[in-house]
């Protein structure tokens, strides 16, 4: 009978403990490139009672949905109709990591991962944060330009001032 007791508190030691990893600074993406939101579990190597869902934290929006061993996008909103993926190769190994094709501004907030199997259920939210690549390197190019141009006519300018005064 004390092992039946021991056996469950252990069952249910661990089921407290199943938990869901997902980066905890935000992660930037820069505009039209594939956004990858990283989010890890316990793995069961059975997926059968596998389900993960990706949703906008803010208004709870479906973003991607797995169960019974497939994708369900039928719930899933038009914002990212055949831009998600997840990697089903990854999923027995605990990866219910997800991409998004083509980031936009649209697509920057936060997201929440959630993940139940026969080990328990647990949540993780990450935050994307939008980066529009071209113009913040075309603006430091031009920056850094004229920085160095602005040093060079000073340095010419110092250089001529000193040989100015030596020759007097």
């Amino acid at each position: 009978m004390l092992w039946c007791f021991l056996l469950l508190w252990i069952l249910l030691r661990c089921a407290d403990s199943f938990s869901v990893t997902v980066p905890s600074s935000p992660v930037l993406v820069v505009r039209g490139a594939t956004a990858f939101l990283s989010c890890e579990f316990e793995p069961d190597f059975n997926i059968s009672n596998l389900v993960i869902t990706w949703q906008r934290e803010e208004d709870i929006r479906v973003v991607h949905s797995f169960y019974y061993q497939k994708d369900q996008l039928e719930r899933q909103s038009s914002d990212y109709f055949n831009r998600t993926k997840l990697n089903h190769n990854e999923l027995a190994k605990g990866n219910a990591s997800l991409s998004i094709a083509n980031f936009g501004l649209k697509d920057a907030g936060k997201y929440l991962c959630t993940v139940s199997n026969t080990k328990g259920t647990g949540k993780g939210v990450l935050e994307l944060v939008y980066a529009d690549g071209n113009i913040n390197s075309r603006t430091s190019v031009v920056a850094l330009s004229i920085l160095c141009i602005f040093l060079m006519c000073s340095t010419g300018l110092l250089l001529w001032l000193y040989c100015r005064d030596k020759q007097r």
